[in-house]
């Protein structure tokens, strides 16, 4: 049985609603920065405004929505939202919201992307686009069954999504299981460079038990806290949560435009985490997925006890760290369990299968061969042998001594001593030596930035460092995967608190 999210639409006064969209306006006529609503608790606790927004704001991403839909006609969010597609069989572009109740599409992806015009509700990433994937058509808040999400992700990861929200939940039979079209859909995702969102599960929803896909191999599970920095009620307890965020006591806007309150489970805090993914994707566009899976990791506020933890994951998403590598820098050996568990999964006789079958793109091989190491941007490389070149080097200087002899001596008019020893000292170049354009090896571009920021090092057979995994996956221990204890140091705990999600002062 299902169980219908708690939700609550408010109808603020005229004046309220005009104050709101004046401030949505006067943002756009020439302010440096969007208003939140001061409901927006979170931009307050992530210090969006001060230390996110000056480095990123999303500009350049695409977020793929996989809901109900996505009224694009709403003020807010005006602008933003692109022709997407529908898998449920009612061919539409996906800007229809079908959940009458409030419109739960809609409501997502202005957490994510809002323009602060109507309700005044403005997203984390406000200069990002929505690509809309309609995945469940139904007028109640229900859920959209794993191959039905399995079609999304493959349509929204063809139409060039960077970042894939499912703020959905099913239930699935195991935390450590997953549909197999569904965890093929997302290998299709991954292969092609995208991070893939989902909520943890939410207990008003499926009851107690896991869900997919966040259940999936590779996928970035999200669970919600309040802003007193305490669980959410309604969270489930599952080993592949990777991280917290806020998700209990939203607001955000819905398909009619109005202000829709009491926004509360791991779905909102999923649509927010997308934006965050969204984020840090336009401030390091050449990060592939799964270094922006751990830099949420490794800059994430370490809560309950030895973590990663069944309840927080790896702690509490911290936005105005996790979108600064150069102040808060990520060590490569960081644990990343969703990447651990995705290698694991591709070494299945299922993986080894559908990577068969994954045709991706050159741009989603991230790893250069190995002992190839890019010379600087604009710079090729040369073959010609070091002998040649001192040869030449050996011929010119005797020319030059040649010229500063018959300088001395003034040779008679119509000398040729000059031209002879030049004509003798020319080294014609062999064809071994002879750089021609097919021969060159070419690296048109510079080393990446998160690549300089990581630390990595070029020369290394495994550029990125990245731990092998042995998947012995033991289902009767308390750390099935064998994540290696984190161990935070004073420093991190003393100055990170600030940044997380907040007390009430």
């Amino acid at each position: 049985m299902t169980v219908l999210v708690s939700f609550a639409v408010s109808m603020p006064a005229a004046a309220a609603v005009g104050a709101s969209t004046r401030v949505g306006q006067l943002a756009h006529q020439g302010a440096t920065t969007l208003r939140p609503r001061a409901d927006e608790w979170w931009f307050t606790t992530w210090k969006i405004l001060p230390r996110v927004w000056p480095l990123t704001q999303g500009a350049g991403v695409t977020v793929a929505v996989l809901d109900s839909g996505v009224q694009a006609s709403v003020p807010d969010l005006r602008g933003v939202v692109v022709p997407g597609g529908d898998v449920t069989g009612h061919r539409t572009n996906g800007e229809t919201d079908f959940m009458t109740q409030y419109g739960h599409g809609t409501a997502m992806s202005v957490l994510i992307a809002g323009q602060g015009f109507g309700t005044g509700m403005v997203g984390v990433a406000p200069k990002a686009k929505i690509l809309p994937v309609t995945v469940s058509a139904s007028a109640n808040d229900l859920t959209a069954a794993p191959g039905v999400v399995a079609a999304g992700i493959r349509y929204a990861a063809s139409r060039g999504a960077q970042v894939i929200d499912v703020s959905q939940v099913y239930p699935s039979a195991s935390s450590a299981g997953c549909d197999p079209a569904l965890q093929a859909a997302v290998a299709y995702a991954v292969a092609r460079n995208i991070v893939v969102v989902a909520a943890e599960g939410s207990s008003n929803i499926i009851g107690d038990r896991p869900s997919e896909p966040a259940s999936c191999a590779g996928v970035l599970a999200v669970g919600a806290v309040q802003r007193n920095r305490s669980l959410w009620s309604g969270d489930v307890r599952e080993p592949y949560l990777t991280v917290v965020a806020a998700g209990a006591g939203l607001v955000s806007s819905g398909r009619d435009g109005q202000l829709v309150t009491n926004l509360s489970g791991a779905r909102s805090a999923a649509a927010l985490v997308s934006g965050v993914a969204a984020l840090i994707r336009s401030r390091y566009p050449s990060m592939p997925w799964y270094q922006v899976i751990q830099r949420m990791i490794g800059t994430a506020l370490p809560e309950g006890g030895r973590v990663p933890n069944e309840s927080w994951g790896f702690g509490i998403v911290r936005m105005s760290e996790v979108v600064n590598a150069t102040a808060f820098p990520v060590l490569v050996s960081t644990p990343n369990p969703v990447y651990a568990r995705y290698l694991a999964w591709l070494a299945t006789p299922q993986g080894r299968s559908v990577s068969r079958q994954i045709s991706a793109p050159a741009a989603a091989k991230i790893p250069p061969a190995a002992g190839k190491v890019p010379p600087a941007a604009g710079k090729r490389t040369s073959r010609v042998p070091t002998g040649a070149i001192l040869g030449l080097m050996l011929a010119l200087a005797v020319v030059a001594a040649t010229l500063a002899v018959a300088s001395i001596r003034r040779p008679t008019r119509g000398s040729h001593t000059l031209d002879k020893l030049a004509a003798s000292a020319y080294v014609a170049p062999s064809p071994e030596s002879d750089p021609s354009p097919e021969s060159e090896e070419r690296f048109p571009h510079a080393e990446p930035e998160s690549r300089r920021h990581f630390g990595v090092d070029p020369q290394a057979s495994n550029p990125y460092r990245i731990p092998p995994y042995a998947p012995v996956v033991d289902p009767q221990a308390s750390n099935p995967y064998k994540i290696p204890p984190y161990a935070p140091v004073a420093e991190e705990r003393a100055t990170g608190i600030a940044d997380s999600l907040p007390s009430d002062g």
